[in-house]
C-alpha cells in the first residue's frame, strides 16, 4: 500500500469505477488484473489503484480477498516478487480465485528462479490457493500427475518416477500406482471405444435386414386390373412364361378369376 495514492489524487472521474458493492465487482477486478499483468497499462494500473483505495475500510471476507488479489498482482508487476508471494502464501483465497492466482504464482515462480516454466515442471502452489482432493491430495497435485502420464504416454517416452518423486514429495510407490491407474482407465476407455466403433460400421445383422425375396418373386408376375362400372376387381396375377414362336399361345385362366370382363 506504499505506493497507493489517496483518492482524491487520481486524474479520474468519478463515475468510471462501479462502487465496491457492485455484485459485478470480482469480475471487473479480474479483468483488469489480466490486462495489466499483459500488457502493463499505466492507466490499468490507475485504475487498479483506484478501486483498492475505495474497498476501504474492508468490511467482509470478500473485500479482503480482492485486497489481497490486488496487492499480489501490483506488487508482481513492481518485480518484488518475494512480496507478491508472501502475499498469496499467507492469505486465504476462495476457490473461485484459485484459477487466478495459480497462473500468477506460476509467473512468480518462474521469475524467483529464472526458468522457463514448462507444462511438465510441478510447481508447488501455496494451500491459500489449493484444495484437497476425494483422495487427500491438493487438486493441483493430482492434476499435475494425470497430466504428466498422459503427456509421457502421448510422447511415447519413459515415466521418470524418481524425477517426479523428488519434485512431489511422494513416494515411488504411490506414483507408480497413481500411473497404474491412470494406464487402467485410459486403456478400459479405449476399448470401449473400440466396441462402439465396431458396432457402427458393421452395421445391420442378416437377421434384422429386410428380406428381398418377396421382391424378386414379384418380377416374374405382371398385374392387371379389370374395371368394372365403378367397382374395381382384384388384382390378377399371371406368371411370365416364353413361348417358341413355332408354338400357339395358350393363356390358363384360373377357376376363381372373375367371369365378368370390362365394358370396351
Amino acid at each position: 500500500m506504499d505506493n497507493i495514492q489517496p483518492l482524491g489524487e487520481l486524474n479520474m472521474q468519478e463515475n468510471s469505477i462501479v462502487t465496491p458493492t457492485s455484485l459485478n465487482l470480482p469480475c471487473l477486478i479480474d479483468n483488469v488484473c489480466r490486462d495489466l499483468i499483459e500488457y502493463g497499462s499505466v492507466a490499468d494500473r490507475v485504475k487498479l489503484e483506484r478501486i483498492l483505495v475505495k474497498l476501504y475500510p474492508l468490511k467482509n471476507l470478500r473485500d479482503v480477498q480482492l485486497s489481497a488479489k490486488m496487492q499480489a498482482v501490483i506488487r508482481f508487476v513492481d518485480e518484488d516478487y518475494e512480496k507478491s508471494r508472501c502475499i498469496i502464501e499467507n492469505s486465504y483465497f476462495d476457490e473461485e480465485h484459485h484459477s487466478f492466482l495459480q497462473d500468477l504464482f506460476r509467473r512468480i515462480w518462474g521469475k524467483m528462479t529464472k526458468k522457463r516454466v514448462r507444462v511438465l515442471d510441478f510447481i508447488p502452489f501455496p494451500a491459500s490457493i489449493d484444495t484437497i482432493g476425494k483422495d487427500n491430495l491438493p487438486k493441483s497435485v493430482s492434476d499435475y500427475l494425470y497430466t504428466y502420464y498422459i503427456t509421457k504416454r502421448a510422447e511415447k517416452k519413459a515415466l521418470e518416477i524418481p524425477s517426479v518423486a523428488r519434485d512431489t514429495g511422494l513416494s515411488e510407490k504411490f506414483i507408480t500406482e497413481r500411473f497404474q491407474m491412470h494406464r487402467e482407465k485410459l486403456n478400459k476407455a479405449g476399448r470401449l471405444a473400440n466396441k462402439s466403433e465396431k458396432k457402427v460400421t458393421k452395421g445391420p445383422s442378416q437377421k434384422n435386414a429386410p428380406n428381398q425375396s418377396g421382391f424378386k418373386e414379384s418380377q416374374n408376375y405382371h398385374q392387371y386390373q379389370y374395371m368394372h362400372g365403378s367397382l374395381t376387381a382384384d388384382y390378377c396375377r399371371f406368371p411370365l412364361t416364353r413361348v417358341p414362336l413355332n408354338e400357339p399361345l395358350t393363356i390358363e385362366i384360373p377357376e376363381d378369376f372373375p367371369t365378368y370382363f370390362p365394358r370396351f
